[in-house]
């Protein structure tokens, strides 16, 4: 608790009339290697997309990434992404 306010919940309740899908283990992607300097070296912005929508595994590992491993922020009460100053710890 900071500043007497409780801390939000780490995600909100689902709403019981919007379906429900699972997602592909995001493991089942494959990616390949790539040596770290070389992917830092070859970073850029894009603005231009393509046409295709993300696959389901695409979308489960991008999900992942982004949003952490959320059994560790249940037990630390960290958020493992940014928070925007919205009252919940960082780390």
């Amino acid at each position: 608790m900071e500043k007497g306010m409780p801390q939000p919940p780490l995600e909100l309740p689902l709403d019981p009339d919007l379906p429900v899908f699972d997602l592909p283990d995001p493991a089942s992607l494959v990616i390949p290697q790539i040596d770290l300097r070389l992917a830092i070296k070859r970073r850029h912005s894009v603005r231009s997309y393509v046409r295709e929508p993300l696959s389901l595994e695409e979308l489960s590992f991008l999900l992942l990434v982004h949003a952490g491993n959320k059994e560790r922020a249940r037990d630390t009460g960290h958020i493992p992404y940014c928070s925007l100053g919205r009252g919940a710890p960082r780390v």
